[in-house]
């Protein structure tokens, strides 16, 4: 299989990345913002970008948030530390209204 820096080259045109992780499992990967109670993409490695989705072929999403100052680059070893770190996201939009006040 391609590693993930070859696989970065090849998906450019389309504008689509692929992740191979170590256990096997191939995921999807979108830089996003998250606003208006949901994620939104952005440019893969925009310094805009506040978190990293990483979506199998199942559905299954991981995301992990970004820290200030850290970098957005796709290589296979910052991408599988990332999954690693990464949580479930909720299924349902957030509704600030819903929560109660503090």
């Amino acid at each position: 299989m391609r590693n993930t820096v070859e696989m970065a080259e090849a998906s450019r045109s389309s504008g689509k990345l692929y992740f191979s992780a170590a256990d096997g499992s191939v995921w999807r990967v979108h830089d996003c913002v998250f606003e208006r109670g949901g994620f939104r993409r952005v440019a893969t490695a925009s310094a805009r970008a506040t978190s990293r989705v990483f979506v199998a072929a199942n559905g299954l999403k991981r995301s992990p948030r970004f820290t200030r100052g850290e970098s957005r680059e796709r290589t296979e070893s910052r991408l599988e530390a990332q999954l690693q770190k990464a949580g479930y996201p909720g299924s349902e939009k957030f509704d600030a209204k819903g929560r109660d006040a503090r």
